[in-house]
């Protein structure tokens, strides 16, 4: 558990000791069932095992933890039955929580004789949670927009995965730079196009959003065929925090743009430990 130490005045949300977590806050539960168009348009349960995301932002909770846009965020698993079931952490005016998750690849039935991959993306929502008030929520997948030249379908899913990190601070009594992850629940974009190796007449075209996990791991499941390549474009913006240190003594503590902007070229073999650095940019406050 990590706990936090604040001071509050008399005008803050709460009145609590020093000691302050985030777990000593009461819950409400939500629960629901989660679907895709999986067979010929027809809603039914999403693969067991898929993961959902609920990220409040920290100010709600009136704390400050790595920046501005930082969020606690908690998972639940889809189970075998097509439900999940979180706990969310409620202040006493209550807490509004982002739901997201990644896309996934189904054998999409069409028809009896016809079967093929298809990419789901979820279909984000913002949920208002009170005290005391559980809510039974049901969440959906919709068929993702694609763009497809000459029937190429893909056939298989390749696995690229890696961390993501940011530049947190500079002493410049020692000039050590300090990197760390890339807060979880961040989300960027991946732009993937998938041809024919040596070929250039087919292509398959789709976008979708990854969200980064615990220590700024990431995965993202690009659609492969035989002979295939792919070109993986990572993209996204968030902002954070970046301190300048004299040995202990702060120089500057401000919030900055930061982006990625990378490229991969994906054959038939899953890529491990592509890590890659956020870009510090324009300062905004």
């Amino acid at each position: 558990m990590v706990v936090i130490t604040m001071i509050f005045s008399s005008c803050k949300k709460y009145e609590l000791s020093e000691q302050f977590s985030i777990e000593s806050l009461p819950t409400v539960t939500l629960t629901g069932s989660v679907t895709a168009p999986l067979e010929n348009g027809k809603m039914l349960f999403v693969p067991q095992g898929t993961i959902i995301s609920f990220s409040i932002t920290n100010n709600q909770y009136d704390i400050h933890v790595d920046s501005e846009a930082g969020k606690h965020v908690i998972t639940a698993t889809v189970d075998a039955s097509g439900k999940y079931s979180v706990n969310i952490p409620v202040t006493s005016v209550g807490v509004s929580v982002q739901v997201t998750s990644n896309n996934f690849y189904y054998d999409y039935k069409e028809s009896d004789i016809v079967t093929y991959k298809r990419n789901f993306k979820f279909n984000d929502r913002t949920i208002s949670c009170l005290p005391n008030k559980n809510l039974d929520i049901d969440l959906t997948f919709a068929v993702e927009n694609i763009y497809l030249t000459n029937e190429i379908v893909p056939t298989k899913n390749v696995t690229i995965s890696g961390k993501l990190e940011y530049q947190s601070n500079l002493n410049t009594s020692s000039y050590e730079i300090d990197t760390v992850a890339i807060p979880q629940g961040t989300q960027f974009k991946a732009t993937i196009e998938l041809t024919e190796y040596n070929a250039t007449s087919a292509t398959y075209k789709q976008e979708i959003m990854v969200t980064v996990g615990a220590n700024g791991a990431y995965s993202i499941n690009v659609p492969m065929i035989v002979d295939g390549k792919a070109i993986v474009e990572l993209e996204g913006v968030t902002n954070l925090q970046y301190v300048v240190k004299n040995g202990t003594d702060i120089i500057s503590d401000h919030i900055y743009r930061h982006t990625l902007d990378q490229m991969i070229t994906v054959y038939e073999v899953p890529l491990t430990n592509k890590n890659f650095v956020y870009t510090r940019g324009a300062q905004l406050n």
